[in-house]
């Protein structure tokens, strides 16, 4: 199982790099990101926001955070000239977590594996826990010595790699791509489909109505300005529940080989859906039909091809 340790100085990116991974796994990911929090130039503090609550629909760094250190914080756990609130980290930290070991959720972010964060044990004793679950993990995790994070990147099972300000585009490519790779995509999701079959067995074999939704992610969404009204496209998506190697269908059609059926049971798991945009209004397309369950990530959108004479 992937375990990423992402480190360098601070100022060189960690955190951005690490959003903007997240931004491509809604409802795959829990964790936390700590944002930096300004008073007209200067920084005042950090703040703390949950990575469970991610649907796609807006940015990370939108959704709703929580300050637990900054220039006024009267506490006994000091950074530099910053008063560390270990309670409100460990309101968000903790219960993020926990939900990170007990649900099914196979990404686990942390931003940062830092010294504020490591002055709360109750977030050490989870942080340790995360690492050893069966889970993809990706954190950031400061450059400078700390028990506690010296153990982590001396673990022969942890790959550590060295972010600056001249590699941070490179390393978002290598580590997405890393990611992708540990929990299965073999390409990156473009969108998150919203439909109303709830179960694997009740969507249909081919696409029906009633209408659905894909809710393109934030870096996308350039891509999809030029879909209009009434166009007829091809949604790609990532059929997540199905079997991946499977081969030979062993249900209805038994022995006949996948390749010559619709069935989302095959080596890669990708569904087709033929679809009629009725609305585009980014970041949101609504489509006529769809056969895929809910929450399916899209891989890709086609304009589909002219009908030949």
């Amino acid at each position: 199982m992937l375990r990423l340790l992402v480190t360098g100085h601070a100022g060189c990116g960690k955190t951005t790099l690490l959003s903007r991974v997240a931004l491509h796994f809604p409802n795959l990911v829990a964790g936390f990101l700590t944002h930096e929090v300004r008073r007209g130039s200067k920084r005042f503090g950090f703040s703390i926001t949950p990575l469970s609550q991610y649907n796609g629909t807006v940015p990370p760094h939108r959704l709703c955070s929580t300050l637990f250190a900054s220039v006024e914080t009267q506490s006994p756990v000091r950074v530099g000239k910053y008063g560390v609130d270990v309670s409100a980290l460990e309101k968000v930290a903790v219960p993020e977590l926990k939900n990170a070991l007990s649900s099914d959720k196979p990404l686990v972010v942390i931003d940062e594996i830092g010294k504020m964060e490591l002055a709360s044990t109750t977030f050490v004793e989870l942080l340790k826990e995360c690492i050893e679950a069966d889970k993809v993990f990706l954190a950031s995790v400061h450059a400078y010595r700390h028990p506690v994070s010296d153990e982590l990147k001396k673990r022969d099972d942890v790959l550590v790699w060295h972010l600056s300000v001249a590699n941070r585009e490179e390393m978002f490519e290598r580590v997405l791509d890393l990611v992708c790779g540990g929990l299965g995509l073999t390409v990156r999701p473009v969108g998150v489909l919203r439909t109303v079959w709830e179960e694997k067995d009740k969507a249909p074999r081919q696409p029906s109505p009633p209408p659905a939704t894909i809710t393109i992610f934030p870096p996308y969404l350039s891509a999809a300005e030029q879909l209009k009204k009434e166009q007829k496209i091809e949604v790609v998506w990532f059929a997540h529940l199905a079997q991946r190697k499977t081969v030979v269908d062993s249900g209805e059609r038994k022995g006949c080989g996948v390749f010559s059926l619709r069935t989302v049971n095959r080596p890669t798991c990708l569904g087709i859906s033929s679809a009629v945009i009725l609305k585009n209004a980014l970041p949101v397309i609504k489509i006529d039909r769809c056969d895929a369950v809910d929450k399916t990530l899209v891989a890709d959108i086609k304009p589909a091809l002219k009908e030949q004479r």
